[in-house]
């Protein structure tokens, strides 16, 4: 009875541990899946911002039409909360917000903020999450250049992480059991 015992406790060993390696094996698929989503999900970003940056300085768009046209892109991407607009010397052109009004007063000079300057220089910025009144938040950048590589300005946009964490929720398989991070 012992040399079975025994038998049976190293294969219960095993199995456990087998278990645990599945579970550590499913996990890093889905947090890999889980950050390709987001890398989606930020390049579509990314895409609307050049989408901007191409039609905003259209020479056949007046001034109202393209303050129509960033509050539809505003109102059309649930994650966005604030678009900005800049020209070349980094000056608030156009702002449009989710839930304030923006005058031509409120406008500000964004010249020397890190999402100005790194667009400028790189082409694009990611800011860091950073909370406000309990809800995450970043901005993102993107330089606005025309075919010849002449700089125009910048579009920037704040973006509200908790799109993200639906993207963990519904990638992960949660069904409000549990959290992921």
């Amino acid at each position: 009875i012992i040399p079975l015992l025994m038998a049976m406790l190293i294969m219960i060993l095993r199995l456990q541990y087998s278990q645990r390696e599945n579970a550590a094996a499913l996990n890093k698929q889905r947090a890999f899946a889980i950050a390709e989503e987001i890398k989606s999900s930020i390049a579509t970003h990314f895409g609307v911002l050049y989408n901007i940056g191409v039609l905003y300085y259209s020479t056949f768009l007046e001034l109202k039409t393209r303050d129509t046209l960033l509050e539809r892109i505003l109102y059309r991407n649930t994650a966005f909360i604030d678009i900005t607009v800049t020209d070349a010397g980094g000056k608030e052109v156009s702002r449009k917000n989710i839930i304030r009004v923006i005058r031509s007063e409120d406008l500000v000079d964004r010249s020397n903020a890190s999402e100005f300057i790194s667009a400028k220089d790189k082409g694009f910025y990611i800011g860091p999450v950073y909370l406000e009144r309990g809800k995450p938040f970043f901005e993102i950048s993107r330089a606005i250049v025309d075919t010849q590589g002449v700089f125009y300005g910048v579009v920037i946009v704040r973006v509200d992480a908790r799109d993200m964490q639906e993207v963990v929720k519904r990638v992960s398989g949660f069904d409000g059991h549990g959290r992921a991070y």
